[in-house]
């Protein structure tokens, strides 16, 4: 790895490894996610594509909103952070999920940044201090939202619903995002 970080010495740059693995982690699991609801809400391409990178965003903005992380960075310790080191505002997790889409290209520049850290003025570190996430959890994590889309798509595929359906599919999405939480909590 090469060290550059000489404008923010305040800040312990993740590695190169830690950013690949970083990348593959989160882009299964955005993808799972994407495509399969991209195949559910299929009625045409343009359609499914828009979902599709729909989905692959709200992976990324809603993971690192709650928490700093995605699950990518959950497996490296490694923590989004504005250059003092603190939380980034929303807006520069907004900037940083859509600015992704064309940083993919770029990997990691010399100094040790993406396009979407410099366009979200955000930087990636590695903080030894943070809950490591083994895989078991992740693997935990996408098992209970594959069957939560097919829930979802389930109660989508029926003509008439009854009052039991309504209150099922709240509290299996409550459930989901309350184990979505949990996972993350620092």
């Amino acid at each position: 790895m090469k060290v550059t970080n000489t404008e923010y010495k305040n800040l312990f740059f993740a590695s190169v490894d830690d950013r690949a693995e970083n990348f593959w982690i989160d882009f299964a699991v955005s993808s799972a996610i994407g495509v399969g609801f991209a195949w559910i809400t299929y009625t045409g391409i343009t359609t499914t594509v828009l979902i599709y990178y729909f989905c692959r965003f709200l992976y990324y903005f809603l993971s690192e909103i709650n928490s700093g992380r995605t699950l990518g960075k959950c497996q490296t310790q490694n923590l989004v952070v504005d250059k003092s080191g603190n939380e980034p505002s929303i807006m520069q997790l907004a900037i940083r999920s859509l600015s992704r889409f064309i940083s993919l290209p770029s990997g990691v520049s010399d100094d040790e940044r993406a396009i979407h850290d410099l366009l979200s003025k955000t930087f990636v570190i590695k903080d030894n201090s943070l809950k490591k996430i083994e895989i078991k959890q992740p693997l935990y994590l996408i098992f209970r939202q594959v069957i939560f889309v097919y829930f979802i798509y389930y109660f989508l595929d029926q003509p008439t619903y009854k009052t039991i359906d309504y209150i099922a599919i709240v509290a299996f999405s409550l459930g989901i995002i309350g184990g979505f939480i949990a996972l993350f909590r620092k």
